[in-house]
């Protein structure tokens, strides 16, 4: 009888201790979101306006939310910020809220945001212990979806030449010089 007690004794502490550490996790993975959407947030209101899509700190956040959050994570924060736009959260560039954003000319990168964590998070094993160079090649590529994706939402709204030099040219010398940053920042922060 008092082995069955202490059994159950046993058992029940190692169920407090699952749902304690359960618990810490959804804790500390509801952080990270919040976080990264408030990051998404503030990135999108640093803005210098042109056509057809403002230029923005998105991508310095998006990359580096990629690059930082453990896997899967930053995929979900990407999504939850989708969702609570599309829900009327007013998150993106200009304070747009609603399904607007998706369908308007910055729609093709705020798609490619999502393409581009997924790829940092796919790629991540091969950024362990590397040098700079590999995680400046990794985030290059990442760069590359992101402008893709918005090229090809702008040839919604204009001719393939116009979309290029309008809408993904300008963008790139500071999207890289973004890039870059979010390497140094995300690598100096893992350091610690």
């Amino acid at each position: 009888m008092d082995f069955t007690k202490l059994q159950m004794k046993s058992l029940t502490n190692n169920n407090s201790i699952q749902i304690s550490t359960k618990l810490v996790q959804l804790v500390t993975s509801s952080l990270y979101i919040v976080t990264g959407i408030l990051l998404f947030f503030a990135s999108s209101q640093i803005r210098i306006e042109s056509y057809p899509v403002p230029f923005t700190l998105q991508t310095f956040a998006v990359i580096a939310i990629g690059l930082l959050y453990p896997h899967k994570l930053g995929i979900y924060t990407i999504l939850c910020t989708y969702l609570l736009t599309s829900l009327g959260l007013p998150l993106c560039a200009g304070y747009a809220s609603g399904v607007a954003p998706f369908f308007g000319p910055g729609g093709g990168y705020l798609l490619g945001f999502y393409s581009c964590v997924w790829f940092l998070h796919m790629v991540e094993p091969l950024r362990r212990q590397q040098a700079y160079s590999v995680w400046l090649l990794q985030v290059l590529c990442a760069q590359l979806i992101i402008w893709l994706s918005g090229y090809f939402g702008l040839l919604n709204f204009m001719d393939m030449t116009q979309a290029f030099w309008q809408g993904v040219f300008p963008f790139m010398i500071t999207d890289m010089i973004k890039a870059i940053a979010a390497v140094f920042v995300v690598r100096a922060l893992l350091i610690r």
